[in-house]
């Protein structure tokens, strides 16, 4: 078959499906440049849906306040009295009668007061005038004028004292006229403000819904302009288009708000901190006494004889707990234990914690493992495969009364906020008085990528992962030596700034950190700055020999406290004390531990001891 000349041929179906690639591939680019990759968008409006029906909630409860019979008594009569002031200024002319005597007498007493002021005036013109020429004729040396001159300026100078007296008169009357004039306005304004007490709250709050409703997300950043990035510009944070909350309030954690409201902290600035309506705190007051328990707080100053933090309590009776609820109760209930009662170190503990027990399928209980050190000589296979092995919680168990109580609290929880929605843990003291987001940021203390807002490697948005990450996290729970410490590192942070300060608020850690730096002496060995030109703690070593012998140093270095109790050299072999002290190998027991440790201090002190001898040189005695 014949082939067509090149001019004669169609290729529109191939640009036809190059056409379709290209459509298809540019709606691909903009859905995922839009979507998947803005995850942040997702956020706020998911946060404008809760912020809404937060205002929803506090509107309702408002309509319901004024409903109530002595609000609306209250409300009624400064309704009537409003009415009664609007009709006494502009009613039919019957009403406003008074009123229009009032300005009438107001207007007149003003006219008054300017021509008393203008005649006034005018006789202080001809005074002057007199005078101009009374010095003349005194310049002149002309008696006679002088004295009739004289005669002339004291005529006027009665004159003025009477108009003098006229215009205070009429400036008196002018100002009791004014006051009648304006009780009208101020009883007006008075009845107003009586009926704001009650309804501006609530088109407040319709305000704030109709800001909220149909509201798009928009992108928000700071610029941190003393914290430079990788490449020596200004810092930019991102982060609060996730956490939209983090400085606002209404959405704080239950605890914070009731350890405040506990604290005795004035109603105006509860709502200025907090912005919560009353029957919410109190509704976080009624879940907090069911699953909580207070805990004795810390004497301020350190009794005679020392404190003993109270003990904690003795773990539940297995065969007592005998009401028990599935794993997904236990979940539930941790979460709302820790909006409520608050961290560890916080002035309430949970109940779930002190007096339920889980429990597996069978109804055996569960010890749920405490983190500890598992040495180097490991088979991550074997622990896996042994794990497996181990009961699973499979549910939550305790007496009659503390399980209907965990179950009222959350009946009762209101409490609807997600960690990435909260307000910033002391939003008032550490943002709003000191810190402004808008000149500090958030990674100047929480460290990260501010910048980044999506998720990258065709997977979901991970918060903290990838190009989200923390080298030090701030709140992340860190791991040393097998224990676990929740926000190691939320402190430590403050020392970027702080590092002159020792007395710091929210940072009690950080100050008891810094005091024991400097009472051990640990710059000795460890240089940090602002503390290298500090005095050596320990003597100098150069003369030891001729100060005391083998055998004394021997014991001295093993265990310093066993000779010298309140001595500030620490203990370099703790494990020949305590087993749990230093890692251990695969199947050691404590005895195993006890041995290998006090041989190894041992063979060490005597390597010590043997080198301070052989260097040691002669004292020199003292003339």
């Amino acid at each position: 078959m014949a082939t067509k000349p090149l001019e004669l041929q169609s290729l529109k179906w191939p640009f036809v499906g190059l056409a379709v690639l290209l459509a298809l591939s540019t709606l691909w680019a903009v859905y995922d440049e839009v979507v998947p990759r803005r995850p942040w968008k997702d956020y706020q409006r998911e946060f404008f849906k809760l912020d809404e029906a937060h205002a929803r909630a506090d509107l309702e409860r408002a309509k319901k306040r004024l409903e109530e019979p002595e609000t609306k008594k209250k409300l009624d009569a400064a309704r009537a009295d409003l009415d009664a002031a609007t009709k006494a200024m502009a009613g039919s002319p019957e009403q406003r009668r008074t009123y229009d005597q009032a300005v009438k007498a107001d207007d007149d007493a003003r006219i008054k007061e300017a021509e008393a002021k203008l005649y006034l005036g005018f006789d202080k013109s001809e005074q002057d005038a007199v005078y101009y020429k009374l010095r003349e004729a005194r310049h002149e040396a002309r008696a006679k004028e002088e004295e009739s001159l004289q005669r002339d300026f004291d005529e006027w100078q009665k004159k003025i004292d009477e108009k003098q007296k006229i215009y205070s008169n009429a400036i008196e009357h002018h100002k009791q006229t004014t006051l009648a004039r304006q009780g009208f306005q101020e009883r007006k304004d008075k009845a107003q403000a009586q009926i704001d007490v009650f309804e501006k709250p609530i088109a407040d709050l319709e305000k704030r819904i109709d800001s909220v409703h149909g509201k798009w997300p928009e992108m928000e950043q700071y610029w941190i302009s003393g914290l430079k990035n990788s490449w020596g510009a200004e810092t930019v944070d991102r982060c609060q288009n996730c956490h939209t909350a983090v400085n606002k309030g209404g959405f704080s954690a239950p605890y914070e708000v009731l350890e405040a409201k506990k604290a005795k902290l004035p109603d105006a600035d509860m709502k200025a901190q907090f912005a919560l309506d009353a029957e919410v705190i109190d509704a976080y007051q009624t879940v907090h006494d069911k699953i909580c328990e207070d805990v004795p707080p810390a004497p301020a100053a350190i009794p005679f004889g020392g404190y003993a933090p109270p003990a904690e309590p003795k773990p539940v009776d297995p065969a007592s707990a005998t009401e028990c609820r599935p794993l997904a109760k236990l979940t539930r209930w941790r979460a709302e234990a820790e909006a409520y009662c608050g961290p560890p170190g916080s002035s309430s503990r949970p109940i779930l914690e002190t007096k339920a027990v889980v429990k597996d399928d069978k109804g055996n209980p569960v010890l749920e493992k405490k983190p500890g050190f598992k040495g180097t000589a490991r088979n991550p296979a074997l622990e896996a495969e042994k794990e497996e092995r181990e009961p699973k919680i499979a549910q939550v168990c305790s007496d009659k009364d503390t399980i209907a109580a965990l179950e009222e609290g959350e009946k009762g929880d209101i409490y609807d906020v997600k960690p990435v929605f909260r307000s910033h843990p002391h939003r008032w003291e550490l943002l709003v008085k000191n810190h402004l987001p808008e000149q500090f940021g958030c990674t100047t203390c929480h460290g990260g990528e501010g910048s980044q807002t999506k998720g990258v490697r065709h997977h979901a948005f991970r918060h903290g992962e990838d190009d989200h990450d923390w080298n030090d996290p701030l709140t992340d729970e860190v791991a040393v030596m097998g224990k676990k410490y929740p926000g190691a590192f939320l402190q430590a942070k403050c020392d970027k700034c702080h590092a002159q300060d020792l007395n710091l608020a929210y940072a009690p850690t950080l100050d008891k950190g810094k005091k024991l730096f400097v009472d051990v002496g640990c710059w000795g060995c460890h240089p940090i700055e602002g503390y290298t030109d500090l005095a050596k703690r320990g003597p100098a070593l150069t003369t030891i020999a001729s100060k005391t012998t083998a055998g004394w140093l021997h014991t001295w270095i093993s265990y310093p406290r066993g000779w010298r109790p309140a001595t500030r050299m620490p203990n370099f072999w703790p494990g020949a004390m305590d087993p749990n002290a230093v890692p251990r190998g695969e199947g050691q027991t404590d005895e195993q531990v006890l041995t290998d440790q006090r041989k190894l201090r041992e063979k060490e002190v005597s390597q010590i001891v043997a080198y301070l001898w052989t260097v040691s040189e002669k004292a020199k005695l003292v003339a």
